[in-house]
């Protein structure tokens, strides 16, 4: 899997007496081959199937009625699949666009981003809760403006719990 590294601006860093200083945000993606038709800013998971298209790239969902495994998410899709078997880039860290459920305000910005147990391939700002359904952090959300379903989010994705 071909991995490339690319830096954009954006973080400031604090320093210790005597103030802080800038640098560029560090952005690192890979290519890989989708399973279905995938959108940017889709949250994905690898398929496990065990079938011949075992390593494709799918949308997650929080769903731990299989045993967890669409609710592992590897990344966020850079660039657009238009069906199974198309190449597609997806970030694995960086400060990138998630869509969501819904456009959050910009007074949410800092909250944490979760994969929605109810749309595959979207976060939410809502904690799963439900029976069946998987807690996985995908972020923290950093660009909401009330306008956007895909703000800005810090991407650490962590599977929590399955419920």
């Amino acid at each position: 899997m071909p991995v490339s590294v690319t830096t954009g601006t954006g973080y400031a860093l604090g320093g210790g007496g005597g103030g802080g200083g800038s640098t560029d945000a560090l952005t690192v993606y890979a290519s890989g081959t989708a399973g279905e038709a995938l959108a940017v800013g889709d949250v994905l998971r690898f398929d496990r199937s065990g079938s011949g298209t075992a390593g494709r790239l799918l949308k997650a969902q929080a769903l731990a009625a299989t045993a967890g495994l669409a609710a592992d998410v590897v990344g966020v899709a850079k660039t657009a699949a238009a069906g199974a078997g198309s190449a597609v880039e997806y970030y694995l860290t960086g400060a990138i666009p998630i869509t969501l459920d819904a456009a959050p305000a910009a007074t949410a910005n800092g909250s944490r981003v979760y994969l929605s147990p109810s749309t595959a391939g979207r976060g939410t700002l809502t904690l799963p809760a439900g029976a069946g359904e998987a807690i996985t952090l995908i972020g923290f959300l950093t660009g909401a403006d009330g306008a956007t379903v895909t703000p800005t989010c810090v991407l650490r994705p962590y599977l929590t719990a399955l419920l």
